[in-house]
């Protein structure tokens, strides 16, 4: 029966993340986005409080597979239709603390006493979050059994904190890294189609913010790291705009 749960495991994340997966020799490295295909990719975005997880099990590709339930308090809606509470299911459980045990010469993972299996287990890259945690997520169009999680795994995933001022400011888990200089990898946008981030263009000038009236999205580009919230969301409304 073991056997059976990884091998539904395995047929699920093969068909989950084929189309955002390249290969490398030493691993599987994750399709990297500009902000622009981000947004474009993304079928759900918005800013809001996490204020409940619940974990369970449920049948998917006739197999039982672990999931995760969260539910936000939204804030800001962005893209997509959003209720002002809004719950939304990931494959896997919340990562936890592994130990190892000896079983018939062999070291086995355990998680709080058990053996580890896919009921324990969180997918390679995938973001996951916590009571109180303030997030922006761009989620991708649900696919199996209602799943979805944010587009390139932790790259969609901005957490929002406030600087000693007080002031919010928001990166993902990679420092915001490649999101006005990564290429177009023609998921969902191509270079010929690019409306607002041209990273293959004036590199002074990628950010095209024509339809907006806000001076600042010139100089969040030169700025590594965590950005404003106000600044950054707006710039997400433009692109959003200009998909229009």
């Amino acid at each position: 029966m073991r056997k059976l749960k990884y091998f539904f495991l395995a047929v699920l994340l093969s068909v989950m993340f084929s189309t955002q997966m390249l290969t490398s020799k030493a691993h599987h490295a994750v399709l990297q986005f500009n902000l622009e295909e981000m947004v474009a990719t993304a079928d759900k975005v918005f800013v809001g409080k996490c204020t409940s997880i619940k974990e369970t099990e449920e049948m998917i590709a006739q197999g039982i597979m672990p999931v995760t339930y969260y539910t936000f308090t939204v804030s800001e809606k962005i893209k997509g239709d959003i209720p002002q509470t809004f719950t939304f299911k990931q494959l896997g459980h919340q990562p936890r603390k592994f130990n190892k045990t000896i079983k018939n010469n062999e070291i086995v993972p355990m998680v709080g006493g058990k053996i580890a299996d896919p009921d324990t287990f969180i997918v390679h890259g995938m973001s996951y979050y916590r009571v109180g945690d303030e997030m922006m997520l761009m989620l991708i169009p649900n696919y199996m059994a209602d799943l979805t999680y944010p587009v390139g795994l932790y790259q969609g995933a901005f957490h929002v904190t406030r600087t000693s001022t007080g002031k919010p400011i928001v990166k993902n888990s990679i420092n915001n890294r490649g999101l006005f200089t990564n290429a177009y990898n023609n998921y969902s946008k191509s270079t010929d189609k690019a409306k607002v981030i041209h990273p293959e263009g004036d590199l002074e000038v990628p950010v095209i913010a024509s339809r907006t009236s806000n001076q600042n999205f010139a100089a969040l580009i030169g700025k590594p790291g965590a950005l404003p919230l106000t600044d950054f969301t707006g710039l997400v409304r433009t692109i959003v705009e200009s998909e229009k």
